[in-house]
C-alpha cells in the first residue's frame, strides 16, 4: 500500500516527462536526419544498384540455361555409361571412357556453377535490400515535413519545462513526507514479519495439538510433546498458542497504530495551507502559567516562512502584557499581522471567521464547542499545540520551535 500521497502524482509526472523527453529527442534526430540526407546521391545510389541487379538477374538467368543444358547432357552420359549386360563390352572402349571423363568433367562444371549461382543470388538479395533501403529512405524524406517536426519540438519542450517546474515542489513534498514515513515503514515491516512468523508458529502448534488428540497412547504422545519442545522450547502445543495467540494480538494492535500514524501522516501532508490564524492569548500559556509571548514568537517565525500568519489576541492581553496594541504587534516581524479584539469581545469568533476560508486553519487548543457551524470548526480545520520544557509543538505541521522565557 501507498502512504504517501505524492508518490503517483510524482510518477505520473516523471512518466510525463520521459515521455515527451523521449518523442522529442526522437523528432531532433529526425530533423538532423532530414537536414543530412542526400536526395540526389541516394536517388543515383538506387538507380546505379537497380542497373546492377538487372545485370546480375541476366547472369543469373543465363547461368541457368546453362545448368539445364549442362545437366541434361550429364543426363545422357550417364544412361550411355551406365552398366548393363548388353554394353558389358563396350564398357572397355575408348569411347566409353572418353563419355566417363566427360561426365566427370561436367558434373565438376554443375558443382562450380552452383557456386557461382548461389553467389549470384546472394548479390541479387543484398541489390534489392540495398534498392529497399533507399526507397524507403526517400519516402521518408518525403514524407518528413520539417516545419512541423520543429513546432513539435518546441511545444514539447514547453511541456517538459511546465512540468519540471510543477514537479519540483511535489518532488520537495515527497521527499518531506517520505523522510517522515521511513520510520513508521520500516517498524511496520518488521511487525508484519513478526505477525507471518507468529502466524505460521500458531498453526504448527495447532498441528501438533490435533497429533496429541489423534494419539492412541501414552507414546505417541511424548513423542508428539518431544517434537513440539524441539520446535518451540515448550512441549506444550496449547500453551505455545496461547503465548503465540498473546504476541500476535499485541502485533495487530502496533500495525493498526502504525497504519493510522501513516494515515495521518498523509492526511496532513494533503492539507493545502495557506493562512493560519493563531489564538494568540492561548499560546501564552505554559501549564496553566502566564509565559508571554516567547512561545508564540517562535512559532510566529518559523510559521511566517511558508504561510500568511495571523494573531487574534483577547483584549485582556493588554494588561497582561502592559504594552498597547502597537506595542505588541512590534514584538513580531513585519511578515505576522497581529489584531487585538475590542473590549467585552473575546477573540474566539474573530479568530473562527477569519479563518473562515477553504485554506484557513486554526492553531488553538480550544474546542470552540459554542461555534460548531462556524467553517473553520465544522471543516475540522483546527490545529492543536502543545507547550513543553519551553518548546511549543504544532504536531499537524511538523513544527517543534524551542523559546526561552524572561
Amino acid at each position: 500500500m501507498e502512504y504517501n500521497p505524492y508518490e503517483a502524482p510524482y510518477a505520473g509526472l516523471m512518466q510525463k516527462i520521459s515521455s515527451a523527453e523521449n518523442d522529442r529527442d526522437r523528432r531532433r534526430q529526425q530533423i538532423e536526419w532530414y537536414d543530412s540526407f542526400d536526395v540526389d546521391t541516394t536517388f543515383s545510389s538506387v538507380q546505379k544498384a537497380s542497373r546492377e541487379k538487372d545485370a546480375l538477374c541476366k547472369s543469373h538467368g543465363d547461368m541457368d540455361a546453362m545448368l539445364e543444358r549442362q545437366k541434361s547432357r550429364a543426363a545422357l552420359l550417364r544412361k550411355e555409361t551406365e552398366f548393363s549386360l548388353r554394353n558389358i563390352f563396350d564398357m572397355f572402349s575408348s569411347e566409353h571412357s572418353a563419355k566417363k571423363a566427360e561426365l566427370g568433367s561436367i558434373e565438376k562444371d554443375v558443382v562450380q556453377l552452383l557456386q557461382r549461382q548461389n553467389h549470384l543470388q546472394k548479390q541479387i538479395l543484398d541489390a534489392t535490400a540495398l534498392i529497399n533501403t533507399h526507397q524507403e529512405d526517400l519516402k521518408r524524406h518525403r514524407a518528413c515535413n520539417r516545419q512541423e517536426e520543429e513546432a513539435v519540438v518546441r511545444a514539447r519542450s514547453i511541456e517538459i519545462d511546465q512540468w519540471k517546474n510543477q514537479l519540483g515542489p511535489i518532488q520537495r513534498q515527497k521527499e518531506r513526507v517520505d523522510e517522515q514515513l521511513a520510520k513508521p515503514l520500516g517498524d511496520l515491516r518488521e511487525f508484519k514479519q513478526r505477525k507471518g512468523h507468529l502466524e505460521a508458529d500458531i498453526r504448527r502448534a495447532e498441528a501438533f495439538e490435533k497429533q496429541l488428540s489423534n494419539a492412541a497412547n501414552g507414546y505417541e504422545r511424548k513423542q508428539v510433546h518431544d517434537s513440539c519442545g524441539t520446535a518451540f522450547g515448550e512441549s506444550k502445543p496449547a500453551k505455545v498458542i496461547r503465548d503465540r495467540s498473546r504476541e500476535l494480538q499485541s502485533v495487530n494492535r502496533n500495525i493498526d497504530k502504525l497504519e493510522d500514524r501513516m494515515h495521518t501522516i498523509s492526511m496532513r501532508a494533503t492539507r493545502v495551507i495557506s493562512t493560519l490564524v493563531i489564538d494568540g492569548s492561548n499560546l501564552c500559556y505554559q501549564h496553566e502559567k502566564f509565559i508571554g509571548l516567547a512561545a508564540l514568537q517562535a512559532l510566529a517565525q518559523r510559521l511566517s516562512n511558508e504561510y500568511s500568519v495571523i494573531i487574534v489576541f483577547d483584549p485582556t492581553i493588554r494588561g497582561l502584557l502592559r504594552m498597547q496594541n502597537r506595542e505588541i504587534a512590534k514584538q513580531f516581524n513585519d511578515a505576522v499581522k497581529v489584531h487585538i479584539v475590542s473590549p467585552p469581545h473575546a477573540a474566539d469568533e474573530t479568530v473562527l471567521d477569519t479563518a473562515a476560508d477553504v485554506g484557513a486553519y486554526v492553531i488553538s487548543n480550544d474546542r470552540f464547542h459554542d461555534y460548531r457551524d462556524k467553517p473553520a470548526v465544522r471543516d475540522l480545520r483546527i490545529l492543536q499545540h502543545a507547550i513543553l520544557d519551553n518548546r511549543i509543538f504544532v504536531h499537524d505541521l511538523s513544527v517543534a520551535e524551542r523559546f526561552e522565557t524572561a
